[in-house]
């Protein structure tokens, strides 16, 4: 496939939600202005999408387009967790007034109707799929939770480069989960280490051990390192050391966040914990970096 497409994106989020909801529960049909990746993470649901009906199961990602007709019903069970992100694949001049619709095509008003922008993932990416049955849906639960903390950190002033990123770790992801990236790019142990590079930068708030590591990938946790170490030249915990570090600096230098705040912000169980770890990084300790 071209790499044209790719040059086209610069992705807005216009919304994003870690969505829990009781049941029974009905979203009458509906079109909306933008595109909505909705991931089941638990309980049953029905889609229907234009003429088209699903009955979901836990770890499908499901894709609305603008101006796509869809509706859920959720009536078994005691609720649904549905995290889902609205958001544009390029950028337009109404998203600053942006709202989520409710409405279906015949109870919109001609302005409402002028809001709903063109469906390009059709011209980039043909024939993407409306439901996608994830091989790993927990790392794209990740990929959709990070996405979904980046939105709702308003103070953090790096902000809307993170949510960028974020959106188009997951994007691509699942662009690879619909075969339109190859999966012969790498061989199967640089696909591994990529894998564990993007679970330890989407965790950079909390220490990860290799015990963890080794539980979610399926892996010996010695071999696990080894591949990482290959790859990086450097071991999965030093790297995420490294990361958790880097963004503290930012922190301390770019917010008025104090040095405990920032510790715990972090993962670190104490502050004197933080402190060792960071003056052994940075060579200074983080009441230097904040004078």
């Amino acid at each position: 496939m071209s790499r044209e497409p790719f040059s086209v994106i610069n992705p807005h989020i216009n919304w994003a939600l870690y969505d829990t909801v009781n049941t029974p529960w009905i979203m009458k049909e509906r079109i909306i202005f933008d595109y909505e990746f909705l991931f089941v993470k638990d309980g049953d649901m029905h889609f229907t999408i234009e003429d088209q009906s699903y009955e979901t199961k836990p770890g499908e990602l499901y894709l609305f387009r603008p101006g796509q007709r869809h509706s859920i019903t959720a009536l078994q069970g005691d609720f649904v967790i549905q995290p889902h992100v609205h958001f544009d694949l390029v950028q337009y001049d109404d998203q600053d007034s942006y709202y989520i619709n409710y409405k279906n095509r015949d109870q919109m008003t001609e302005e409402e109707l002028r809001r709903v922008h063109p469906d390009i993932m059709e011209e980039l990416f043909p024939n993407f799929p409306s439901r996608l049955v994830l091989n790993d849906p927990r790392y794209v639960e990740l990929l959709l939770f990070d996405v979904i903390q980046n939105f709702k950190n308003q103070e953090d002033p790096y902000r809307s480069l993170q949510l960028k990123w974020s959106f188009l770790k997951l994007f691509t992801y699942l662009l690879k989960e619909a075969n339109y990236l190859s999966k012969n790019d790498h061989d199967e142990k640089e696909k591994l280490a990529e894998q564990i590079r993007d679970f330890l930068e989407n965790n950079l708030r909390r220490q990860v051990r290799m015990e963890e590591l080794s539980r979610l990938f399926h892996m010996d946790a010695s071999y696990l390192g080894r591949i990482f170490r290959e790859k990086y030249q450097i071991s999965p915990m030093k790297y995420h050391q490294m990361l958790r570090l880097n963004k503290s600096r930012e922190m301390l230098i770019y917010t008025n966040a104090t040095i405990t705040d920032v510790a715990q912000r972090m993962g670190f169980k104490t502050v004197y914990d933080f402190s060792r770890a960071f003056k052994r990084q940075e060579g200074i300790s983080p009441a230097q970096v904040r004078k």
